[in-house]
């Protein structure tokens, strides 16, 4: 289940680390 919340995480990051590149 952990590994679930850490993939979450994860793809948060990536759409946080897209977001200013896109601007």
């Amino acid at each position: 289940v952990a590994y679930s919340v850490t993939t979450l995480l994860v793809i948060l990051m990536q759409i946080s680390v897209m977001k200013p590149q896109s601007k």
